[in-house]
């Protein structure tokens, strides 16, 4: 199974609503056809794309009297009316309310309270539920890379269509009960005791979107006594699902959503999560029925086709998975998840030419190529990676690039010499700098491999980054005689240097060459130790070089120092069982542990004290301060 992809909300999933306008639940049977209707020929159905394009293009530009010209105010009150949230006396002045609903619904949009993505409109899915009545379902995919599936009500009269509802089923809102919730608060006398607890559950939504999970579940937990109408409950608990679906709590979620199912059933976004849940669960023959049953009520959506793929990848049906993955794909050609997800499902050694014509399908392919090559090295992968590089090779004009990638094969394949050489030939032509710095790191690698760190220094046009990826970010640790000589380069191009100068005295400790290692800390004592990140560690390997060399009054000296300032006597445990002062010790350990909450096990550790504390002489200490860990 490939876990990786069965997250509640994927980065190419976002809600639609910002503002007052948070997702609530839509409403089964506000529209229920007595009589059904013959299916919409193509005529109309490309009249009611027209104007579904018309709105969203409307709304998203910024045009809200265009965009509320494509609504039904009328209709649009006969919906919010079926909710049963709005007072009756504003009905009987109809006309005067219509005339304000049409300004606050335009007020709405030009403050863009709806948040529509400006992409192409598709129609998934039509249905006549009566005479001039339709349900469409349709999915928009934005230019900034999300994706927003919606339900309609439209009717049409005098021969036009117009929309009467609308529904955000990635949320579960419908604008009608948006209107429901608002009119509740207008009647006469006092208005229901919940609407005072709303705004806390708009704030929870808000939250959940954000992907705060903590704190949209303790908003919605202490909602639990509000006594919203049976709609909006159900909204409380699908939103609390969600939280724990973010959380990995399954069952929870399972629980959860069941919870809001039974006070409200016409909710899709139930199914999907069930589908996540499952599928985090590894009950996969679960989560397949789920997301078979998200899709069924919304068509071919990216993210359910993402479950679906999962579920089949977790039952070993990988036809099956590959054909889920390139149904999404075909429906969001630039989401990364379906096509990384897409990526791993294939064996290594397979044809890849669909999942390549995928990535040319991307809106830059070139950078679906980086990012699935990137994984695959990073995974350690040569198999994986050598057959999607030479696979797009024929298909990728950027050259240097695939010079680059197969660099990454040959290192992954422990050829530092041949990946050298490759990425030093992929560097000549890369253009982008991220590129660049990518195939320079790639190089400085392979040269740490080979022993030549030192050499692939001084040749680098950027001997400062060369400097900090060998000695810090290097996927191969560099050898302390390495390290040892590309400190004594990096000293002579930066002499006043203390970072430098203090790795410098570590590695020639670490080597064993106490006498160079002191005389390092002497010359360069000051420069160091006016940097406060860096006192400490001077301390610390002043005061052991002192002591290996007999020095130990000198180390004291440092000791008293560091107390003094700190009022931490450390350093002076550490001196005086080098020096075998069993009264000396017994003083400072006792303000260490008691005033500063030391464990005496991290003493008795220590590499250069801790045999000397374990000797008889020190007894006394042992007793009064055993070590807290039983192994030393």
């Amino acid at each position: 199974m490939i876990t990786r992809n069965t997250t509640f909300i994927s980065r190419a999933r976002r809600l639609t609503l910002l503002s007052w306008l948070i997702p609530l639940m839509a409403l089964s049977g506000a529209v229920v056809a007595q009589e059904r209707a013959a299916s919409p020929d193509e005529a109309e159905r490309s009249a009611i794309l027209t104007l579904l394009q018309r709105f969203h293009d409307a709304a998203s530009g910024g045009r809200a009297a265009e965009a509320a010209d494509c609504l039904d105010v009328s209709a649009l009150l006969d919906h919010a009316v079926a909710t049963g949230l709005v007072p009756s006396n504003l009905l009987e002045h109809r006309e005067p309310f219509l005339t304000g609903l049409r300004e606050g619904v335009e007020r709405g949009l030009s403050r863009n309270q709806w948040s529509f993505p400006d992409g192409k409109v598709t129609l998934r899915k039509v249905e006549a539920s009566a005479p001039d009545r339709i349900v469409a379902i349709t999915y928009t995919r934005g230019t900034a890379g999300y994706g927003s599936t919606m339900r309609w009500w439209l009717h049409r009269s005098g021969g036009t269509w117009r929309i009467g509802d609308f529904e955000d089923l990635d949320a579960g809102m419908r604008t009608s009960m948006i209107m429901g919730v608002t009119a509740s608060q207008m009647g006469e006398g006092v208005p229901p005791a919940w609407v005072s607890r709303f705004q806390q559950l708009m704030m929870a939504a808000q939250r959940l979107q954000g992907e705060a999970l903590e704190a949209a579940e303790i908003l919605l937990d202490d909602l639990e006594d509000a006594d919203f109408p049976p709609m909006i409950e159900a909204l409380r608990r699908m939103l609390l699902a969600g939280c724990y679906v973010g959380a990995h709590r399954t069952e929870d979620a399972l629980r959860m959503t069941d919870a809001a199912e039974s006070l409200h059933a016409d909710m899709p976004i139930l199914h999907y999560l069930r589908a996540v849940a499952w599928n985090m669960e590894g009950h996969h023959e679960e989560a397949l029925a789920a997301a078979r049953q998200y899709l069924d009520r919304v068509g071919d959506d990216p993210e359910g086709l993402l479950q679906l793929a999962a579920a089949h990848d977790g039952l070993g049906q990988p036809t099956e998975a590959r054909a889920a993955y390139e149904r999404g794909l075909r429906e969001a050609p630039d989401s990364m998840d379906l096509l990384h997800a897409y990526f791993w499902s294939v064996p290594a050694d397979d044809d890849l030419d669909s999942l390549i014509k995928h990535i040319q399908a991307a809106p830059d392919p070139a950078q679906a190529f980086r990012v699935l090559a990137d994984d695959a090295a990073d995974t350690g992968d040569p198999i994986r990676l050598e057959s999607l590089v030479h696979a797009m090779s024929q298909h990728l004009a950027n050259e240097p690039l695939i010079t680059y990638y197969l660099a990454h094969v040959e290192n992954l394949r422990d050829r530092p010499g041949l990946a050298a050489l490759l990425a030093r030939g992929a560097l000549s032509g890369l253009t982008e700098a991220e590129d660049r710095t990518a195939a320079r790191r790639l190089f400085w690698d392979c040269q740490v491999q080979l022993g030549r760190a030192v050499e692939a220094y001084l040749e680098a046009d950027q001997r400062d980054a060369a400097f900090d990826y060998m000695l810090e970010e290097c996927d191969h640790p560099i050898t302390a005689s390495e390290r040892l000589r590309l400190l004594e380069a990096r000293c002579k191009d930066a002499p006043d240097d203390p970072f430098v100068a203090l790795r410098l005295a570590q590695t020639l400790s670490e080597l064993g060459e106490h006498a160079r290692c002191y005389e390092v800390l002497v010359a360069h004592r000051e420069a160091i130790t006016t940097e406060e990140d860096y006192l400490v560690a001077f301390e610390d390997g002043f005061i052991r070089t002192c002591l290996f060399l007999g020095k130990a009054d000198e180390a004291l000296t440092v000791a008293q120092e560091s107390t003094d300032r700190d009022d931490d006597p450390f350093f002076e445990v550490i001196v005086y069982a080098w020096k075998g002062d069993v009264r000396g010790v017994m003083a400072a350990m006792e303000v260490c542990v008691e005033d500063f909450g030391y464990d005496p096990a991290v003493f008795y550790h220590d590499a250069d004290v801790g045999a000397k504390l374990r000797g008889p002489a020190f007894k006394p200490v042992r007793e009064k301060f055993p070590p807290e860990s039983s192994d030393w």
